[in-house]
C-alpha cells in the first residue's frame, strides 16, 4: 500500500490535484479504531485571484498562515461557528491553495462513525464537508498536521476516470461574484455520499 506524501500536495496546485484525489481513501485514527472512507466530492480553491478562497488578495491571518507553507498539510477551519471544515493545502511556499473535503463514503468503522454522527444514517454520515469532519473526528486541533501522520493518512487508489467525475460550481461562494461560477467541484457520479447534486 502507498501513502500520498505531502510532495503529492507541495508540487501541484489545487486544482490539477481537487479530481486526482476522488476515490483515494482517508484513513483516520480515532480511539485506536481506523476509520476508512473514500473521497466523493471536492472543491478547490485557488490562490491569491480565487475570490472565494481564504487567501485572495494575498490575505495572510494567523489562520490562513498555513496555506501560505509547502503543501501537504491539513487546514481545518470553523464555518458559521459551528463546523469544522477539513482542507488539505497544496501548491508551492508563498501559493495559498487548499482542496476542501466535501463528502465519502464509508469503508471501514461505521459503527464508530454512527457514535459521532448519532442523527444520520447510511450516505448520509460523511456527506457534506462539516458532517465529513464530525465522522472523522476532525477538529482545529489538527490544524497544520502532515497528510501522512501517525492518525490521519491517505491511500492512494488508481486515479478515477475522467467520465466518471462531475465538474461544476462551487456551494456557499456567492460573495465571490462571477468566481463563483468557476467549475471548481468535483464528485464522483455514481456515489450516493455526495452533499449536493
Amino acid at each position: 500500500m502507498t501513502y500520498l506524501e505531502e510532495n503529492y500536495f507541495s508540487q501541484h496546485s489545487a486544482l490539477h490535484l481537487a479530481p486526482k484525489l476522488l476515490g483515494k481513501i482517508i484513513e483516520r485514527k480515532h480511539e485506536g479504531q481506523w476509520l476508512k472512507a473514500e473521497i466523493t466530492e471536492v472543491e478547490a480553491y485557488l490562490a491569491q485571484n480565487d475570490r472565494a478562497c481564504h487567501a485572495y488578495n494575498n490575505r495572510r491571518t494567523p489562520r490562513t498562515e498555513i496555506m501560505f507553507q509547502l503543501g501537504g498539510k491539513l487546514y481545518m477551519y470553523l464555518c458559521y461557528g459551528i463546523h469544522e471544515l477539513c482542507n488539505i493545502t497544496c501548491n508551492s511556499m508563498d501559493v495559498p491553495e487548499a482542496i476542501l473535503i466535501r463528502a465519502a463514503t464509508i469503508i471501514e468503522g461505521e459503527d464508530l462513525i454512527q457514535k459521532l454522527r448519532p442523527k444520520k444514517k447510511g450516505g448520509e454520515l460523511l456527506s457534506g464537508p462539516g458532517n465529513l469532519s464530525k465522522g472523522l473526528a476532525l477538529s482545529r486541533k489538527d490544524y497544520g498536521k502532515s497528510i501522512l501522520s501517525l492518525d490521519f493518512r491517505i491511500l492512494d487508489m488508481p486515479d478515477v476516470k475522467a467520465a466518471e467525475i462531475h465538474a461544476c460550481p462551487r456551494i456557499g461562494v456567492d460573495y465571490a461574484g462571477e468566481d463563483a461560477l468557476l467549475p471548481y467541484r468535483f464528485y464522483l457520479r455514481d456515489r450516493s455520499s455526495v452533499s449536493k447534486k
